[in-house]
């Protein structure tokens, strides 16, 4: 199984849509050649793992006002409600996220500069194994300035 990968850079912003997508890499998989690989940015991998066929696969992630598994449930994401798993095809490895605007204005705020909560992404199996801890982190909540 693969390590999770932390990540801190995604933001909600009060009143606004928050969508992100994710493509899940297969490393048990040979390297194929990078469709975005540019040779003129030489950090840019040539090869990178195939996505991963997540047919039948289910996802679900919380996002929580603290870091502990217990602390303040701010939104749980599932598939059919908040995550959609491979678009258009679950071959392709893809996870959409989505939390609507009339949601995320109410996200919690402590002041203008924002506040972490923190959230993990898990992947279940279709047969019984080992359920797959892929992202997790942080996301900063900003309060928008203009009411809409």
């Amino acid at each position: 199984m693969q390590q999770a990968v932390r990540y801190d850079g995604w933001s909600i912003i009060t009143g606004m849509d928050f969508r992100e997508k994710l493509v899940i890499r297969d490393p048990t998989q040979e390297k194929i050649s990078n469709p975005d690989y540019d040779k003129c940015d030489p950090q840019s991998q040539q090869k990178i793992y195939p996505p991963k066929d997540l047919t039948d696969w289910d996802a679900k992630m919380d996002i929580r006002v603290g870091n502990g598994s217990n602390t303040g449930l701010v939104k749980s994401l599932s598939v059919g409600s908040g995550i959609t798993i491979g678009t258009p095809d679950p071959v392709d490895g893809t996870i959409e996220l989505f939390i609507d605007n009339t949601e995320t204005k109410s996200a919690p705020i402590i002041d203008s500069a924002g506040k972490s909560v923190y959230f993990d992404l898990f992947l279940i199996p279709p047969t019984p194994a080992d359920n797959q801890r892929v992202i997790y982190g942080s996301i900063k909540i900003i309060q928008a300035v203009t009411d809409v």
